[in-house]
């Protein structure tokens, strides 16, 4: 992510979080927002969270306590729920859905459940 994309992603996070920008983002509560959202099991929407705040396969796989090849399979699943298969790029996709979630929480606007 370029310095402008990551300071958007911590601005959405942390107004839909409501916490101080200086805080610590609390993921659990992300978590949450995303699970409610959009009918994700805890683990996947647990993934596309850590992922949208960091964006780096090793990180994200360390965060989950899983390996690299469990972690493709857990894209392979969200891209399965998201109906994202056939998208050219999925994890762009991922990324402004849950940006979308997230502000849509914040705003109250209604329950999207797919990108």
């Amino acid at each position: 992510h370029t310095p402008a994309e990551e300071s958007t992603m911590a601005s959405v996070l942390v107004r839909a979080i409501g916490i101080d920008p200086d805080a610590p983002i609390d993921i659990d509560t992300a978590v949450l927002i995303v699970r409610r959202r959009s009918g994700l099991p805890p683990q996947l929407a647990r993934l596309v969270v850590i992922d949208y705040k960091s964006s780096n396969n090793d990180e994200v796989a360390e965060q989950l306590k899983v390996s690299p090849e469990t972690l493709k399979g857990y894209w392979r699943r969200v891209y399965s729920r998201l109906k994202l298969k056939q998208c050219k790029h999925p994890r762009v996709a991922v990324h402004a859905w849950v940006e979308e979630i997230l502000d849509a929480e914040l705003h109250g606007r209604g329950r999207d459940r797919t990108p």
